[in-house]
């Protein structure tokens, strides 16, 4: 996510100069500890939680209520289906080598089924 500044201008106390790249990363921006209490651990439960995962304002994405509802309807069946969900702490969770997003392409859990 490259721009390049159209003229000076200053953000924060930082000088950018007309021509310059600036490079956006909203992944570092979800993880702010300047905004967010303990940005590493990851809480569904955490008020006010002002990322900006979806984007935000006329780049707001259209299937944000989509997502919502589908990690919701995610947990509400794995918590009817399962109990004693934990994770093994023996294996490693593998994080997604990207610089763009935020996540785990591996983690390792057991649970027993209702």
């Amino acid at each position: 996510f490259c721009r390049v500044a159209t003229a000076d201008t200053e953000l924060h106390g930082r000088t950018i100069r007309e021509g310059q790249q600036v490079l956006l990363a909203y992944g570092a921006a979800n993880r702010d500890p300047a905004h967010f209490d303990d940005p590493e651990r990851f809480d569904v439960t955490r008020t006010p939680n002002n990322h900006i995962a979806f984007g935000f304002g006329t780049h707001f994405c259209l299937g944000a209520s989509l997502a919502r509802l589908e990690i919701n309807t995610f947990f509400t069946t794995l918590r009817d289906r399962v109990s004693g969900l934990r994770r093994l702490t023996d294996r490693p969770h593998v994080e997604m080598p990207n610089a763009f997003v935020y996540g785990l392409r591996e983690s390792h859990m057991a649970f027993t089924p209702r």
